[in-house]
């Protein structure tokens, strides 16, 4: 049976799914403009500054002043600079936010640069602010996503709609910072589920707790009588720090989705590799990433130091390249695509790998171990399957050959050491395995293999381990005569 993961498309089909950003043409056509008005600001915040107030640590911030500055050679005023500003918000209406967003940083740029006022203080620090720059974030990418989502859902009913009935779609969606533009992709979400039966289970992510229960009950709207997508939601998750993420199981989504959220991870690859780990194989990564951004963005962003590289004081932003090469050092994942897009927003898709041989080197597979139940009538499952498993850490048991002892030790052993545990019960209760007239042989053979599958059952539940193991009955025929 086909995973639902199986009919995902595959990086290339998203990315040459011929998805069009020119919705967005007003962030395009504003880029000069609202160059412009920050090369004001830059003038303004310079007149009469003396170098030696500067704070060292805000030199990137001045040389982008400094060249913003020289962007224009109008001279300006503070009237000018309001006059202009105004002018701006009634061309574009909709990037009001940037507006009220670039204004304060502009307006407060020189206490930046000599240290009297703090640049996350002026993003943070106002509610009115820091609500403007939540939109701002949407502005950048709700349109990319709605567009993104929206091609999943057409090649699943183009290509599948008649294999999604009953399956499950596991997606985790790392927040940032910012919920609006998702109840768009609930809809899309609800509609898809609706009619094609599939269901769907979404794991929403944000580190700021408070816009956690904001989400929540915004979306509660959305979701009432229905049960076919379920939202499950975390304030704790740190991609950087594995210890955050327990709540988050090993090779559990489909599908890990983040809109301009990994960009200022303290430690990218290790992201990635999460990331990777959470993955099932051939589950997708999409991404949507700054590559390039305008030169007004430096007033903004650029009051933050993980703006700026410490290494040679430029933009810290990585190009697709960079993204592309990083993502494939992992070493989990198979194929990586990426289209830019002329804002500055980069789509990046990348698939794990579904090869054994890759699979087996990845750390959530060497923290898995398989137990594998096969008796000398069934020496095929010991051949053949362990060639087959994703993990090199397998381990054959004789259920007629050990003691309930020692299959109660080698359990218990198991689930201590390994982070998950797969049990394999391969023994077939089939008659055609004895003589016809061996009824009272059959019956004891029989009670002799349910006493091992419950007392195997009993074990787990009396462990009561954190990760409870997946067991796999396969056996055919369990019943005499059928």
């Amino acid at each position: 049976m086909t995973n639902v993961v199986d009919l995902l498309p595959s990086p290339q089909d998203i990315i040459m799914n011929d998805i069009d950003f020119t919705g967005e043409q007003d962030l395009i056509e504003s880029i000069e403009s609202l160059n412009k008005l920050a090369a004001y600001y830059a003038q303004l915040a310079l007149q009469g500054l003396q170098l030696d107030s500067i704070q060292r640590q805000q030199q990137s911030l001045l040389a982008a002043s400094r060249y913003l500055a020289s962007h224009t050679k109008e001279k300006a005023t503070f009237h000018s600079t309001q006059l202009y500003l105004t002018q701006l918000i009634n061309r574009f209406p909709r990037l009001k936010p940037i507006f009220t967003v670039l204004a304060a940083c502009g307006q407060r740029l020189k206490y930046v640069l000599t240290g009297e006022q703090d640049g996350l203080d002026i993003l943070l620090g106002n509610e009115q602010i820091e609500q403007a720059l939540q939109q701002v974030q949407s502005l950048m990418s709700d349109h990319q996503t709605h567009l993104i989502f929206h091609a999943l859902d057409l090649c699943l009913r183009k290509k599948h709609s008649n294999s999604l009935v009953g399956r499950k779609l596991r997606i985790l969606w790392l927040g940032g910072d910012s919920y609006s533009g998702i109840i768009s992709i609930l809809h899309l979400l609800l509609n898809l589920c609706h009619e094609t039966g599939l269901l769907i289970d979404l794991h929403y992510t944000d580190s700021n707790s408070s816009l956690i229960r904001e989400a929540e009950q915004a979306f509660k709207v959305h979701l009432t009588n229905q049960n076919r997508l379920q939202i499950t939601y975390y304030d704790e998750v740190d991609l950087s720090n594995g210890e955050h993420n327990d709540n988050l199981g090993v090779e559990s989504y489909d599908i890990v989705f983040a809109a301009n959220k990994l960009q200022g991870s303290h430690n990218l690859l290790y992201s990635l590799v999460t990331i990777n780990r959470l993955l099932v194989s051939n589950g997708l990564l999409i991404l949507l990433e700054l590559t390039h951004a305008p030169l007004y963005f430096d007033f903004i962003f650029g009051l933050v130091d993980q703006w700026w590289s410490p290494v040679d004081g430029h933009r810290a932003l990585l190009s697709v390249e960079q993204w592309t090469t990083t993502i494939r050092e992992t070493g989990g994942f198979e194929t990586v695509q990426s289209a830019p897009s002329s804002f500055g927003n980069a789509l990046i898709v990348a698939q794990k790998s579904i090869s054994c041989k890759i699979l087996q080197t990845l750390e959530e597979r060497q923290r898995q171990a398989w137990l594998l139940f096969v008796d000398d009538n069934t020496p095929n499952i010991g051949d053949v399957l362990p060639p087959l498993l994703p993990s090199s850490n397998i381990t054959l048991i004789n259920p007629f050959g050990s003691n309930p002892e020692h299959i109660r030790f080698k359990i218990e052993q198991m689930m201590t050491i390994y982070k998950q545990v797969y049990i394999v019960f391969g023994c077939p209760l089939s008659q055609e395995l004895v003589n016809d007239d061996s009824e009272v042989v059959f019956t004891k053979q029989e009670k002799h293999l349910c006493g091992t599958l419950v007392r195997m059952l009993q074990t787990i539940q009396q462990a009561e381990p954190r990760n409870f193991p997946f067991v796999f009955v396969v056996t055919r025929n369990a019943q005499p005569g059928t």
